[in-house]
């Protein structure tokens, strides 16, 4: 019995890896012709409102990239005031960032006043640069004091986080006090 499940643990753990592959997506490689193509696969397969979706620019790609590593962001970046405030996230929501309930859990505790949530600086929107993928439009934070809810988003992550996503908007629909932005990791740059 006690080589059985010895068995059985090596089997699963060296078997999760295919299995996440194949099941959700993960690390596919998908040659995109352009804007749109990638805007259309976004839409319909992860069901984003590409709207709210940005990309990095080129000059601005690395030094995001290396942000989202150093903070170990897996789709909820945060909740940011304006282009240099950021709430700070929760003991709770640090202790796994990938769980949709912390995450939305997250939101509703910083939706009291700026004096009610403890902050941090994070000038990431003040030094790099983000692009609409639909408007062109620079990133830009609102002037009435609505937070901003940044996630996080590739194509090569596959679907572990389509629910998530789609969670957070309909929350953030019914929701004045909040703007949602969803910035791409994926080289988006290159299919200008």
């Amino acid at each position: 019995m006690k080589y059985l499940h010895l068995f059985a643990s090596v089997v699963l753990l060296y078997s999760c890896k295919p299995v996440t592959n194949s099941v959700y997506g993960v690390n596919k490689n998908i040659a995109f012709k352009g804007l749109q193509e990638y805007k259309n696969y976004v839409e319909e397969k992860y069901k984003i409102d590409v709207n709210n979706l940005f990309y990095i620019d080129q000059d601005s790609y690395n030094e995001f990239i290396s942000l989202v590593i150093e903070t170990k962001s897996d789709y909820f970046l945060g909740i940011f005031l304006n282009d240099s405030i950021q709430v700070k996230k929760s003991g709770f929501l640090k202790e796994n960032e990938s769980c949709s309930g912390r995450v939305m859990e997250e939101i509703r505790n910083a939706s009291g006043g700026i004096s009610a949530v403890s902050t941090t600086k994070n000038e990431t929107f003040k030094t790099q640069s983000f692009t609409n993928i639909v408007t062109k439009i620079p990133l830009q934070f609102s002037k009435d004091g609505r937070k901003k809810i940044v996630l996080i988003f590739s194509y090569r992550a596959g679907a572990i986080h389509k629910k998530d996503f789609v969670q957070i908007q309909n929350l953030l629909e019914s929701r004045s006090d909040y703007d949602l932005d969803i910035i791409s990791l994926d080289k988006l740059y290159d299919l200008e």
